[in-house]
């Protein structure tokens, strides 16, 4: 089904992000505060029509500050008379099901995940990045020389994750030749605080985490961003099926679109961030995860598909699979087409 609109009288006015019935907490329960307006869409004025078939946005795990852009992004379009939802499900399985069934559209997700799922079969492609690499190394003070972790137990979700493959490279860079034992922890908040109690002694932490482990105990830790000590390798991914891509390339455009517009308006007024955060995730203290987010410019506002980090991290995983067989930018194109490129970012 198609609705005409006028992209010139686009305002975003932000609505309430559904998920699915996984309980509170999640970004879903941003509907209770007050509203903050996305940024307007920088479409064109002519008059055109608006792909109302219902999709579904489905991820595994509960949205943080990372996310920002793309909820900003899915209330912009939802105000603009797209039927999108967001869902989510209990493990990333459910999510490549639902993307190979076709009950789920779109999702976020890490490379190693987009790869491996479209090796085993799912017909999906990266349509834009979510963002860089957001993960950061820590480790007790005692042990920022890593090469004294050799036979210590680090915390890792599991042995092939993501996470813990990151780790394992940042230790090659680092102190080659080591080996420590693994302990199963599979929520980051958790590997955090079993690092203050002194049951592991370095893990891979996201962002947040990180910075609120710093912000428990100032100095006990040391921390490394590997998106510094790892360039290029770690970039998260927005993922579209092939069907979706292929039967409603305007809704992908229009995603990818709203996803660089409101990244676009973190860079340009970074102070917006704070009423964003707190719309999006009042059980947040504040909006510093976001700022860092902004400072670090892990946000890629041109989309970063033209960067290195897709063929960086298909190396640096051994995964499977190609820039080409991974990879639709058209929607990208199609976003920048009509919005341009801008100079915030290089990517």
């Amino acid at each position: 089904m198609r609705i005409a609109r006028s992209h010139s009288a686009v305002l975003g006015v932000v609505a309430t992000l559904v998920l699915a019935a996984c309980g509170p907490g999640g970004a879903g329960s941003a509907g209770a505060s007050a509203s903050v307006a996305p940024p307007a869409s920088a479409a064109a004025s002519e008059a055109a029509e608006i792909d109302t078939t219902p999709v579904v946005v489905g991820w595994q795990s509960t949205p943080d500050e990372n996310y920002l852009p793309i909820l900003m992004a899915l209330d912009a379009m939802r105000d603009q008379g797209y039927d999108i939802t967001a869902q989510q499900m209990a493990d990333s399985n459910l999510v490549l099901q639902g993307l190979s069934s076709g009950s789920v559209h779109f999702t976020a997700d890490s490379l190693q995940a987009g790869a491996q799922g479209r090796d085993a079969g799912v017909p999906i492609k990266a349509i834009t990045t979510r963002n860089a690499n957001q993960v950061v190394y820590v480790a007790n003070s005692d042990y920022e020389d890593c090469a004294q972790l050799d036979g210590q137990p680090t915390g890792v979700y599991s042995p092939d994750a993501a996470y813990t493959i990151l780790m394992n490279l940042y230790f090659e860079a680092n102190c080659s030749g080591i080996t420590t034992e693994y302990v199963i922890i599979q929520d980051s908040p958790l590997r955090a605080q079993a690092m203050t109690q002194g049951q592991i002694f370095a893990t891979t932490l996201g962002l947040p985490d990180a910075m609120a482990l710093e912000a428990q105990a100032p100095g006990e830790f040391f921390m490394a961003s590997l998106a510094t000590e790892l360039p290029g390798v770690g970039d998260e991914y927005l993922y579209a099926s092939e069907s979706t891509i292929a039967d409603h390339p305007d809704i992908v455009a229009a995603f990818v679109r709203e996803h660089l517009v409101a990244i676009r308006s973190l860079y340009e007024d970074p102070a917006s961030a704070a009423a964003l955060v707190e719309q999006y995730f009042p059980e947040t203290d504040g909006d510093a995860v976001a700022q860092r987010f902004i400072e670090d410019q892990l946000w890629y506002a041109n989309g970063g598909l033209e960067g290195p980090g897709l063929e960086a991290t298909l190396e640096a995983f051994s995964l499977p699979g190609s820039r080409d067989d991974l990879v639709d930018d058209t929607g990208l194109q199609a976003a920048l087409d009509e919005i341009g490129a801008t100079d915030q970012t290089e990517y």
